[in-house]
């Protein structure tokens, strides 16, 4: 059946979109039948037709897409086009309520929200769904006994995509096992809740307003007045904030909502990773979400003199050993003090990018740089060592960002992998006289007058 477009009554049009890589249309010969089936149609019962043809898999390439998503684009841009040179107003799609059935057990596996249980919206924008409370199985009944026909995807009966496997296994095993009006009454909770949806969406929006702020670097989350509201409402401003910050809520999970409340506990400077490279990170008492950043980036590379040589930090000499107290900022954004402290408090903050370090065992002069052959640092009290290498890989550290590391070194010893991890060698006891504290003003020693 071909989706169909219509501004005024007396002016319709059919639309066919077809592509050698769609995942609702077939490839070769059998796109080619659909688009003669639906042109005929469209001939016979005298409505215009647009038909669309498009190389999808190499669109999902130029635009770093899966074909599945391209596909969409596609359709939707073809729809746009044939909208506006109708001087329509909406675009009516063919989506039925096994559509939305499968649409529902799909999002429930992923992992969703209230939202997506509400399934499909029978108006979005200019989309609107007139079939959406009925089955699929009516529409083919009422089309046979119109003697107009149909055509059906021959990709639909494939198991290739996972809307398939639920559409031709889960679905009628439900029918057949469970209840034979598992469809009929999966709609009726989607009517539930997309009301519900909408009572806590208004909600959201005035929790929003009340503590979340956004910038040129993202968005953030004041805690006191987050945590003040009824913690129902945290989830949905949360997907919703992540959403913002990625432009697009597809592939934002349950487990990626849960992350970021997490860290509502959490001490600050910890950090959770979230898809289309956005990171949430605590810093006292708001939370940021936002594009992650190479650590090379967070300093402003070049911008304080952190330079890259083949690829990698050249190196920078900070200071010297057993030198005097000294207060000291260098052009590459760090900021050393060595001080003498006759009593180590019995704990002090854990900052993510200000370090403390025992100076008087430090016996090598102190440098910034990239990592090198041979790097290595202790992870324990008890001596134990392991190769930096070994750690970034544990740490799921991506091999092309392993280089944009900087680290604080003496020697092949790591003293600090910014932004990561502290040597334990070098941690501060009762035993330390003096303290060497480094701290990177860049990234957070200055910015809103707070500190990691």
């Amino acid at each position: 059946m071909p989706s169909s477009a219509s501004g005024k009554i007396e002016k319709r049009m059919g639309l066919w979109t077809g592509s050698g890589a769609c995942e609702s249309l077939p490839a070769g010969k059998d796109a080619d039948a659909d688009e003669t089936f639906v042109r005929n149609l469209c001939e016979k019962m005298d409505i215009p037709i647009l038909c669309v043809r498009e190389d999808v898999k190499a669109y999902a390439e130029q635009y770093k897409l899966s074909e599945e998503e391209a596909g969409r684009e596609v359709r939707r841009a073809a729809y746009r086009q044939a909208m506006d040179a109708y001087n329509g107003t909406k675009i009516a799609l063919a989506h039925h309520m096994d559509d939305n059935a499968e649409t529902m057990l799909l999002n429930l596996a992923r992992g969703t929200g209230m939202k997506g249980m509400a399934g499909i919206r029978p108006v979005n924008s200019n989309y609107i769904r007139p079939l959406l409370a009925v089955r699929r199985s009516e529409i083919e009944e009422y089309l046979r006994k119109q003697h107009t026909g149909y055509q059906t995807d021959s990709t639909n009966l494939e198991d290739a995509y996972t809307r398939n496997r639920i559409r031709n296994h889960v679905i009628p095993y439900l029918e057949s096992h469970v209840n034979r009006k598992t469809v009929e009454h999966m709609q009726e909770y989607a009517e539930q809740m997309e009301q519900a949806a909408g009572y806590l969406d208004r909600q959201t929006d005035k929790l929003w307003n009340a503590c979340v702020k956004d910038s040129d670097i993202g968005y953030q989350i004041a805690l006191k007045p987050f945590r003040e509201e009824d913690k129902a409402l945290h989830p949905y401003l949360i997907r919703r904030v992540i959403a913002a910050a990625a432009g697009r809520e597809k592939d934002i999970e349950s487990v990626h909502v849960r992350n970021v409340a997490e860290l509502c506990d959490r001490q600050s400077g910890r950090r959770v990773m979230l898809p289309y490279g956005l990171e949430a990170v605590r810093e006292y008492d708001t939370i940021w979400i936002r594009k992650k950043k190479s650590e090379m980036e967070r300093w402003g590379n070049g911008k304080n003199g952190v330079k890259e040589c083949e690829g990698k930090l050249s190196e920078v000499l900070l200071c010297r050993p057993g030198k005097d107290a000294f207060d000291r900022q260098t052009e590459e954004g760090v900021h050393l003090r060595v001080f003498t402290c006759e009593k180590i408090p019995d704990a002090f903050e854990e900052r993510l990018y200000t370090k403390w370090f025992d100076y008087d065992i430090i016996q090598s002069n102190v440098v910034l740089r990239g990592r090198r052959s041979g790097d290595y640092l202790q992870i324990d009290a008890q001596g134990h060592t392991q190769k930096l290498k070994n750690y970034l890989i544990n740490a799921k550290i991506p091999k092309g960002q392993r280089d944009q590391i900087p680290l604080i070194a003496v020697g092949q010893e790591i003293l600090w992998i910014i932004g990561y991890r502290q040597n334990q060698k070098y941690q501060v006891t009762e035993h330390t006289k003096r303290i060497l504290e480094i701290q990177v003003e860049d990234y957070g020693g200055k910015e809103d007058g707070r500190a990691y």
